[in-house]
This record gives structure tokens, C-alpha cells and sequence, in this order.
């Protein structure tokens, strides 16, 4: 029987650069899968940090309504320890108290009312007898507060505390955004806290004035 000879495989392994070229290519696509997972959760938290100031705007109309005058902080010097550094909370904290009944002395002048009593926060929701203004928010406490330094406080959507400032008879209308009734605001993506007069910094704060 006439047998014939077993034919050579054209077949044969990657070669170094192949090999390279393949691997590259691969952490190119996770470089940019990563990338776009980045985007998309700072476009998260910033919608997020939208929608939260939108609430608390409509919990200080509500507040306003009540007691005559949007509330001010006691302290605005009074600083929190949030990923590492100090950020300024004050009037986070006094914004958590106006929010949630929990305690009354971040409220400067706060004036009790009916059953009310005074108080400092405890982490419990109407715990000085307060109105809760976020009782129909519906909103998840461990992700809308905080307590890094013993003062629990009002946070945003990267996790920092919300900065406010009312007008008041102390604070004159050049100094504010809103000139008339408060300023409410996030940092947004900056590392450390800005003020008004870096500008460039300015365009990255989530603000209730614009």
C-alpha cells in the first residue's frame, strides 16, 4: 500500500512582538475601559451633588417659612476630617441639624418651639424634638451624612461637607452670590476647599447660584 508522508504543520507560535504588540493592545482597551468608569462616576456624583442641593433648597424655603429667617451657622471656622485633610464644616453641621431635628447647637440664636428642647446631635433623626425637613426625601442617611469629628454633618455627593453662607445683617450683599437669601455650594472635583478669588478653581464648585 502506497503510504505518503505526513504533511509539515504551517502552523507555529506567536513571536515575541506579536506577543507585545497583543499585550499592549489589551491595556490600551483596559486604560480606557478605566477611563470612561472614571468619567462616568464623577458625572455621578455631580448629578448627585445637583439633585441634593436642590432638595436642601427646598428644605430652606420650608425652614424660612417656619422661623422667619434662613438659619446661621455658630461656627463657620469648625473643621472635619475628610480623606486625609481638614475641610471646614461648620456649616455642614448646622445644615444637618436644620435637615434632620437632631440637635439645635450648630444653629446660631436658635429659638425652641412647642416640645422642642436644646441640644447638641446624637445621629438620630428628630432627637431634640425638631421638624425633619428631610422626612419626605427619602434620602440614605449613611450616604447623606457623616460624623468625622464629632459633629455629624451634611455632605455631598464626593463625600465632603456642602459650605453655606446666609445673608445676614453681619455679611454684606457684595460678599454673596445670592444676595439676598443664602449661598449653598460643593467644592465638586477639587482636591482642597477655594475661595472666590481663584476663579479657575470656582468652575469646578456645584452651586445653587447658577
Amino acid at each position: 500500500m502506497k503510504t505518503f508522508p505526513l504533511a509539515k504543520s504551517s502552523r507555529r507560535g506567536f513571536t515575541l512582538i506579536e506577543l507585545l504588540v497583543v499585550v499592549s493592545i489589551i491595556a490600551a482597551l483596559a486604560a480606557l475601559t478605566l477611563a470612561g468608569v472614571t468619567v462616568a462616576q464623577k458625572r455621578a456624583k455631580i448629578s448627585d451633588t445637583v439633585a441634593r442641593i436642590k432638595v436642601i433648597d427646598d428644605c430652606l424655603t420650608r425652614y424660612k417659612g417656619d422661623n422667619g429667617e434662613y438659619p446661621e451657622p455658630v461656627n463657620e471656622a469648625l473643621t472635619g476630617t475628610f480623606f486625609g485633610s481638614e475641610w471646614r464644616a461648620g456649616a455642614a453641621a448646622c445644615l444637618y441639624q436644620v435637615l434632620t431635628g437632631d440637635g439645635n447647637d450648630q444653629i446660631k440664636g436658635y429659638k425652641v418651639r412647642g416640645n422642642e428642647q436644646l441640644g447638641s446631635s446624637i445621629g438620630e433623626f428628630g432627637s431634640t424634638e425638631g421638624k425633619i425637613y428631610l422626612e419626605d426625601a427619602n434620602v440614605q442617611r449613611s450616604s447623606w451624612f457623616v460624623n468625622p469629628s464629632g459633629n455629624w454633618v451634611l455632605i455631598d455627593g464626593f463625600r465632603l461637607p456642602f459650605q453655606y453662607r446666609p445673608k445676614t445683617p453681619t455679611v454684606t450683599a457684595d460678599s454673596m452670590h445670592n444676595d439676598t437669601t443664602y449661598d449653598l455650594w460643593s467644592y465638586g472635583t477639587l482636591k482642597a476647599p477655594s475661595d472666590d478669588t481663584d476663579t479657575d478653581a470656582m468652575k469646578q464648585w456645584i452651586t445653587n447660584w447658577k
